[in-house]
């Protein structure tokens, strides 16, 4: 991008330190987004570790309330969930 300037002293040395500026900021701007990217990849690498774990919780989580939907009907889970008072009991038979 052009700039009308005046060509004298004065205003060389301001322009330069514009253009310092501007290079710092640059620079602080990228080193902040290396560490940005960084943080992220780390994120991500966590997310992969423990997302197993959850996917197989969350899978006995919705077999539960599958069966609670099926045991219980919509008004007294309305009146059991606020309360927590809603308890949960499994066994396993052998057939």
């Amino acid at each position: 991008m052009r700039l009308p300037v005046n060509p004298n002293r004065m205003e060389l040395l301001r322009l330069r330190r514009r253009l310092v500026l501007a290079q710092r900021g640059h620079k602080l701007l990228k080193d902040k987004l290396e560490e940005l990217m960084r943080q992220f990849l780390e994120m991500v690498r966590r997310f992969e570790e423990i997302y197993p774990k959850y996917q197989s919780g969350f899978h006995r989580l919705l077999q539960a309330w599958g069966m609670v939907n099926s045991l219980h009907d919509q008004q007294e889970l309305n009146q059991l969930i606020p309360q927590g008072r809603l308890e949960l009991h499994s066994e396993v038979r052998k057939a």
